[in-house]
């Protein structure tokens, strides 16, 4: 079975879509409930990230034919993002340092999903096949059930990103 360009672009919309609620949950909560929200969040974006590390970008830079800055620049800004969150660990998430680092990386993300959904997929259309397209929609589509398995608690992100990076390169699920 195929899957079109635009069920791919419609999935990896719709996990931005998430994102966005999972990280609107960090802010509008307090105490433990922010604490479980934030590390909810840490696991889908390790998952997440990874699916479109793996699976999406890397094989765009070696399809695209002449310049990969679009790509580049997604690689570049998932990898502050990496750093952003790396930090955020380290922080009460009770403090105002927390809440104002989250709401720097917040804006990141969102202007990433965004540069992702209107610079990236369009540039990829012009250059996937439909094996490829199949290919990146199924790595996307494992992205919610690897993120609800994807390390304990006290697992970093970085170790999270990590397992889910292994995954996707491996092709298979591994046991957890």
């Amino acid at each position: 079975m195929t899957t079109s360009v635009e069920e791919l672009t419609s999935t990896l919309t719709d996990q931005h879509q998430h994102i966005k609620t999972m990280m609107e949950s960090v802010v509008t909560r307090t105490g433990d409930d922010r604490a479980t929200a934030f590390g909810e969040l840490c696991r889908f974006l390790a998952a997440h990230e990874a699916a479109e590390e793996e699976c999406i970008h890397t094989p765009a830079k070696e399809e695209i034919d002449g310049d990969t800055t679009v790509v580049d620049q997604r690689i570049e800004e998932e990898n502050q993002a990496g750093e952003a969150i790396t930090v955020l660990e380290t922080l009460d998430t009770d403090s105002r340092e927390f809440a104002d680092s989250f709401e720097k990386f917040r804006r990141a993300v969102i202007a990433h999903a965004e540069a992702e959904e209107h610079e990236e997929l369009p540039r990829l259309r012009e250059i996937m096949d439909e094996q490829e397209v199949t290919r990146m929609h199924d790595a996307m589509s494992r992205v919610p059930d690897l993120a609800a398995r994807n390390g304990e608690h006290g697992t970093s992100f970085m170790d999270r990103l990590q397992m889910a990076r292994a995954e996707f390169r491996s092709g298979a699920p591994t046991a957890r």
